[in-house]
């Protein structure tokens, strides 16, 4: 139970200290309050890694800890996200670190070879259990945050919505720490912060589930604000920038870096059109892994629209194709 100022004074404090010895302790119930809905959420999480230990023993390593204690750090972190393409088989894939796997083929392309491989589960390294705790687990939805911002969205005028989010580096040695604490859109003078007890805790799992039940992406780096822990986050519907840890965490971003970071995404949207060219060309372009996982990523994406664009212009009636061909170029057929 909090002390009141009454309290504090008879405790031997002055005035001025018993008042900010109150504020001190609102801010301890708010964290408190954060805290255990971040454990709730975090405990099926763990029943599920202690109850694949208890089935598949041999995921311990030999020197302590286990595959699936990995796998945690991993799902946490946000550290894996399903990609468009499927594997050759037509299986679902993953990218996890910098590794791709699919749950329902059994395989994983990393070098662990004494991770067990089980009959009808197939390799159990810590890329693949990551993978089976995230489709099991529901500790990345966050309703809360999810009825926060449909009205947002629904009423915002503008194509996009900055918001507000609040972040703590190495909180107290358990890791980064994100709070969405208000936002912004157009006809706003400035942006709406929420109170400290309003405030919603948000993990990078959580984020990537809300953004994917609203059908928004974050597509520009988070900004850095005035002060020690706010920055923005653009959101827009539609695609966007991955959802990873390097990108939910990236720091200090200037304008510079944005013109630049939005370039090299005009580039990668070049190379994943062109990408039969590229591939032959004698012309020597760095990627890195993120960078070619995109661009597969966009080129398949592509290659939809092409065929979906193809199956409507062969539909249109003969009279309306000639019509276009005379009046709006033969590249519309194209």
């Amino acid at each position: 139970m909090n002390n009141t100022v009454a309290e504090f004074i008879k405790q031997g404090w002055d005035p001025a200290q018993a008042a900010i010895l109150v504020e001190a302790q609102k801010g301890v119930a708010v964290d408190a309050r954060q805290e255990e809905k971040v454990d709730a959420a975090r405990l099926p999480l763990l029943r599920l890694v202690e109850g694949y230990e208890e089935k598949w023993p041999g995921i311990h390593y030999a020197k302590g800890g286990s595959r699936a204690r990995k796998a945690m750090e991993i799902v946490l972190n946000g550290g894996l996200y399903r990609v468009i393409e499927a594997d050759r088989n037509g299986n679902d894939l993953w990218q996890v670190g910098n590794h791709r796997c699919s749950k329902r083929g059994g395989w994983c392309d990393c070098k662990d070879e004494q991770a067990p491989t089980i009959v009808g589960y197939g390799k159990l390294c810590q890329h693949r259990l990551a993978v089976a705790l995230k489709t099991n687990w529901l500790g990345d939805q966050h309703p809360e945050l999810l009825a926060y911002l449909q009205p947002i969205i629904e009423t915002a005028p503008g194509m996009f919505v900055d918001l507000l989010i609040e972040r703590d580096y190495d909180w107290h040695g358990e890791g980064n720490r994100a709070r969405v604490a208000g936002y912004w859109h157009h006809g706003m003078s400035q942006h709406v912060r929420l109170t400290p007890l309003e405030i919603i805790p948000v993990t990078l799992p959580q984020f990537q589930w809300v953004m994917g039940q609203l059908g928004w992406a974050l597509v520009d780096l988070p900004m850095k604000l005035s002060g020690f822990t706010d920055y923005y986050y653009r959101i827009a519907k539609g695609d966007g920038l991955p959802l990873d840890e390097a990108v939910f965490w990236h720091k200090g971003r200037t304008w510079q870096m944005a013109d630049r970071e939005r370039m090299r995404r005009f580039q990668l949207r070049d190379i994943a059109i062109h990408l039969d060219a590229f591939v032959k060309s004698p012309l020597y372009v760095e990627l890195s892994s993120y960078e070619a996982g995109r661009v597969m990523q966009l080129h398949a994406q592509i290659a939809v629209n092409q065929d979906q664009a193809l199956e409507v212009w062969e539909a249109l009636p003969n009279t309306v194709k000639q019509f276009i061909l005379e009046n709006k170029g033969v590249e519309y057929a194209n």
